[in-house]
């Protein structure tokens, strides 16, 4: 599948930018939910 490499770049980005958000009162509770969700579709990829 051509797109899932593209999806995984876009998810190491989301990542990196998660530490940034972890830092802020108000989008702290947001960057654990998308933390939550990253971890689950690189569950669903993982062989």
């Amino acid at each position: 599948m051509i797109r899932l490499p593209i999806l995984k770049d876009e998810l190491a980005f989301i990542e990196k930018l998660l530490p940034d958000l972890e830092t802020r009162p108000d989008l702290a509770h947001l960057a654990g939910q998308i933390k939550k969700r990253i971890e689950k579709i690189r569950q669903e990829f993982a062989p």
